[in-house]
């Protein structure tokens, strides 16, 4: 895994940060086992070795997403100061506050990237699918705690012989939906939520 993360991703998140006028870093992220908190020696010594940040999540997802052949990129959002020459105390308050100072500019990239609105998303997802050579393609509402692997079989089966499949939801809306062709138009002239 010489490059976890996807370039094109990265070059976008820039250009679309740099559109918004917000400032992204880039370094590199060093994980550990967690939850701990380093001691002045230890950030010392991943400073040594070339570490920019240090935290306990992010590269074991990475890790993952590159297994299974996924495109990756990753943002983490610094809440505190490491530096091993002025470390302080934590102070719980001030972590909160500069999380939830990102997070806006943070969903803003993400949703840019992401194509918008829900219909966006997933037009997004069906046309990069069949672009990289897909026959058949599903997508599942993550909200359905219901669904499992027959749902998904019983729709890849119905996509031998339809060229679309749809997996009606109680609420009006629906939890699956397939199609062995791309058709955006499916997407368009509809209200959707976030």
């Amino acid at each position: 895994m010489i490059v976890p993360y996807d370039a094109q991703l990265m070059q976008l998140a820039k250009d679309i940060a740099a559109d918004l006028d917000i400032v992204l870093h880039e370094g590199v992220y060093a994980s550990v086992v967690g939850p701990q908190l380093e001691t002045r020696a230890e950030y010392k010594y991943l400073s040594i070795i070339g570490a920019d940040a240090v935290g306990m999540s992010t590269v074991p997802e990475v890790i993952v997403a590159n297994h299974e052949r996924m495109k990756v990129l990753a943002f983490s959002v610094l809440t505190d100061e490491c530096d091993p020459k002025r470390l302080k105390p934590l102070n719980i308050d001030e972590i909160i506050e500069a999380a939830n100072q990102a997070q806006p500019k943070l969903t803003e990239i993400i949703m840019k990237i992401l194509g918008g609105h829900l219909g966006q998303r997933m037009q997004n997802a069906f046309k990069e699918a069949f672009e990289e050579g897909y026959k058949k393609v599903i997508i599942i509402g993550s909200d359905n705690l219901d669904i499992d692997a027959s749902h998904i079989l019983e729709a890849s089966k119905a996509l031998d012989r339809n060229a679309f499949v749809l997996g009606p939801a109680a609420d009006g809306g629906y939890y699956l939906l397939g199609m062995t062709i791309f058709e955006p138009s499916l997407f368009e002239d509809m209200a959707w939520g976030t």
